[in-house]
């Protein structure tokens, strides 16, 4: 999928995620999803999102991309971290272009209110932009090492 010239100007919206998203969801749904006590700082972009977005500001379509970035970069985050093996089988690079266009239409959106509480909710958005940018272009990410596979094909055939 070539991305479209104009999602500089107006980004757009995919509404759709990852498998390692949708397995996240239902381990939430089911009750197995990890969870932390541990309080978040009032200066982090999560507690910024959660607690100081007056409920009623933005548009159901607004709060549920925003939900669905955020579990998507959760998903991503949990896997990287606990099991790279499967991390490429269940995201690929596809998804995280999607995931980033989906962040820049949320920040775009957030932009129109121009409200002063948005703010540093836009620039964290901005910075997850960034940083999912820079996931994506990261070299040995979504390669996968077949030689064993390759090997064991190999061996078969002689």
């Amino acid at each position: 999928m070539s991305i479209n010239p104009l999602d500089a100007i107006e980004p757009e919206l995919v509404p759709q995620v990852s498998n390692l998203t949708l397995d996240q969801h239902r381990k939430f749904l089911s009750g197995q999803g990890e969870t932390t006590s541990k309080p978040l700082s009032t200066e982090s972009f999560l507690y910024k999102v959660i607690y100081t977005i007056p409920p009623t500001l933005l548009k159901k379509k607004e709060t549920d991309t925003i939900k669905m970035v955020l579990l998507e970069t959760y998903s991503i985050y949990k896997a990287y971290t606990n099991n790279q093996e499967s991390f490429s089988n269940r995201i690929s690079q596809e998804d995280v272009r999607r995931l980033i266009r989906n962040i820049r239409w949320v920040a775009s959106r957030l932009e129109e209110y121009r409200e002063p509480v948005l703010y540093d909710i836009i620039a964290g958005f901005r910075e997850l932009d960034l940083l999912m940018n820079q996931f994506r272009n990261s070299s040995s990410l979504f390669s996968t090492d077949v030689s064993s596979d390759l090997k064991q094909f190999n061996e078969a055939g002689s």
